[in-house]
């Protein structure tokens, strides 16, 4: 959407209207003064100006419907082109079925990060929990917690990406940026912020191929270098303000929008260890050299030998 409120649009909507417009027909062809000297109120009537290549901005191809209704009521169109002299009457209703105002055409969603280039996570609360650090190694995500980094929860992580996405926009309660005390946005309440590092499909599998390599030899893999990405971070604000909703503001954006409470109780846990993988122990098969096992009956133990490839015991 453009000035004078620039914000993201509903690709859906903005696409949807886009098909409808290309599939009308014409009923038929009116005389050229046949849409001259009817009354046209807002509600009836739609102009489309639309940009196409091989055109310049200051020339854009100019659609006018003008929407009546026969003797029984049914709706009908009268539409022209900027290009053509002649008039169309066109049976559909799409004037009717136009959004009315501009919210309408606004990106329903909280957010829309693309996961598989989501590279570190960071909570901070003003509770006195300690921040939630959650970083991707590009094959594992660690939790960074008191100078450890056990694996963390992998599959909460990816609940709490969709959950973001899928977080419809319950009002859009704010258009020129004023963070007041309403919304809860001076001292915000949780604050995250997702880290994306998009990097080429492969410079990507040539560095995981590579800590594959670095693990298997017990290599170090910090040392492994890193390929060529663009590093982007979205922070975004939670407060509580006077009513029962959340509002959230994504940081350098001038939008505050309100989005049900329920996203942080059940989303975002605050605290580290909630985000500790479940796994018992987790490990890659080319780190294994032997495994022993014991119990009341029989106790067994098997090596592997990375140069044969091979198990024995």
């Amino acid at each position: 959407l453009r000035a004078p409120l620039a914000a993201r649009a509903n690709d859906d909507l903005c696409l949807s209207l886009l098909e409808e417009l290309s599939r009308l027909e014409a009923e038929s062809f009116l005389d050229d003064h046949s849409i001259l000297g009817r009354e046209a109120r807002p509600e009836t009537e739609a102009l489309f100006q639309l940009h196409l290549a091989g055109r310049g901005d200051e020339d854009p191809l100019e659609i006018r419907f003008l929407q009546e209704r026969d003797e029984q009521g049914v709706p009908w169109m009268l539409a022209s082109r900027s290009d053509r002299k002649t008039v169309l009457k066109i049976r559909d209703n799409l004037v009717e079925r136009l959004p009315r105002n501009t919210d309408q055409l606004r990106y329903p969603y909280l957010t829309d990060i693309e996961a598989k280039t989501v590279a570190r996570i960071e909570i901070e609360s003003r509770t006195a929990n300690p921040n939630v650090d959650l970083r991707s190694n590009g094959l594992d995500w660690l939790l960074h917690y008191r100078g450890q980094t056990p694996f963390a929860n992998e599959k909460r992580i990816q609940r709490m990406l969709d959950a973001l996405n899928a977080e419809p926009v319950i009002e859009f309660r704010s258009r020129v940026g004023a963070v007041s005390g309403a919304y809860g946005l001076a001292r915000p309440a949780v604050t995250l912020a997702v880290t994306t590092s998009a990097a080429s499909e492969g410079d990507l599998n040539a560095y995981r191929a590579s800590l594959e390599e670095a693990r298997a030899q017990g290599g170090d893999l910090e040392s492994i270098p890193k390929p060529d990405t663009e590093v982007e971070v979205q922070r975004y604000l939670f407060g509580m303000g006077e009513g029962p909703l959340v509002n959230v503001q994504k940081e350098g954006e001038p939008f505050v929008v309100a989005v049900d409470p329920a996203l942080l109780s059940s989303k975002l846990p605050l605290h580290p260890l909630k985000w500790l993988g479940l796994r018992i122990f987790r490990f890659h098969p080319r780190e294994l050299r032997s495994v022993e096992v014991k119990t009341r009956a029989s106790q067994w133990k098997v090596r592997y030998d990375p140069r044969r490839n091979a198990w024995s015991g």
